[in-house]
């Protein structure tokens, strides 16, 4: 029913997460990045003919060697070929990055905090949400987004991303070491 399920603002505070679903069959939201040049990309497929195909050929997981210039040249080519897109990383020339985490969702990477915030409205503006408040966000939460356009706090749970040390690391695995031996099952880990 909507095109995000959920945000996460990342602890560099320049990068924020949004859960989609089948990010996979969201890759026309990409053209929204049409202005942008690729510097670099790393994309890796598998070719599927669906029904065409049979039950017991199963093509190998490869990476996409051709070179693009934009956003609309390689979702022109992607359109045309029977590829089932595992992950990719989109890198620009201003700095930013997209990386598609397998099936779920994109990672945006920008080059600051306004940057930042200025593109989490542009996804809320294509979701054909209103803005939010980013300020009253707290780094490392994920937040529900609603169609009421209400941010709802998933958990209290803060989960570590890639820009923790590893000493931050440590403190978090120790702490919630000590909850799953508490046996409190409310608090840990979701999984």
């Amino acid at each position: 029913m909507r095109l995000f399920e959920s945000i996460t603002l990342l602890s560099n505070r320049q990068s924020f997460e949004m859960f989609m679903g089948e990010a996979r069959d969201h890759l026309w939201f990409l053209m929204h990045f049409n202005h942008l040049e690729i510097e670099e990309h790393r994309i890796h497929y598998q070719e599927n003919r669906g029904v065409m195909q049979r039950k017991t050929t199963v093509y190998p997981k490869r990476r996409l060697r051709k070179q693009f210039r934009d956003t609309a040249s390689l979702l022109t080519y992607l359109d045309t070929k029977p590829y089932r897109i595992e992950w990719f990383e989109l890198q620009f020339t201003n700095g930013w990055k997209i990386k598609m985490l397998p099936f779920v969702s994109l990672i945006f990477y920008t080059n600051s905090q306004s940057e930042r915030d200025s593109l989490i409205q542009k996804c809320f503006d294509i979701s054909g949400l209103n803005p939010i408040n980013i300020d009253a966000l707290m780094i490392n939460q994920t937040y529900m987004i609603r169609l009421n356009n209400s941010l709802e706090l998933l958990s209290g749970l803060i989960l570590p991303d890639e820009f923790w040390t590893t000493e931050q690391l440590r403190e978090w695995q120790m702490e919630q070491t000590k909850l799953d031996e508490s046996g409190n099952d409310e608090i840990g880990v979701p999984f």
